[in-house]
């Protein structure tokens, strides 16, 4: 995935899914984790801009940053983590569902012309909770809609 100064935040979402094979009344909480590689290129690489790059999350409890890296460098490539809690707990009765927004945003008003390339993986994690086993047929999946 590119960003660019043309287009400075890219948008993309998720929809995290976790259901067990027969309904329970237990309650699931979650939470997503994103793992980036983040390489700039400045298109002037003597300008002394440093943008930043973050990602945010948007979903029902609003938007939240999800962490932020400075692009320190003309050609330089980071790693960053980002982390949210998904709100608010489900009932497995049916299939517990928490959509996700995740912008992607290059900081664009210092003048730092170029573009960042990202590599980028997302993990959907839920736990349940009142019982000590996994309750039968449990998944968790993301899903790209």
């Amino acid at each position: 995935m590119r960003v660019t100064n043309g287009e400075p935040v890219v948008t993309r979402t998720l929809l995290i899914r976790a259901r067990t094979e027969r309904p329970e009344e237990l309650l699931a909480e979650g939470q997503i984790r994103l793992k980036a590689h983040v390489h700039w290129r400045a298109t002037d690489p003597h300008a002394p801009h440093q943008p930043w790059f973050q990602v945010r999350f948007e979903g029902r409890w609003g938007q939240q940053t999800g962490g932020s890296i400075i692009l320190d460098g003309p050609e330089v490539t980071r790693e960053m983590e980002a982390g949210l809690l998904l709100g608010g707990g489900c009932q497995l009765t049916e299939a517990c569902e928490w959509p996700v927004t995740v912008h992607f945003a290059l900081q664009d008003n210092i003048g730092a012309e170029g573009t960042v390339d990202v590599e980028w993986s997302a993990t959907g994690l839920v736990s349940v909770e009142g019982t000590g086993e996994r309750p039968k047929g449990f998944t968790v999946e993301i899903l790209a809609p």
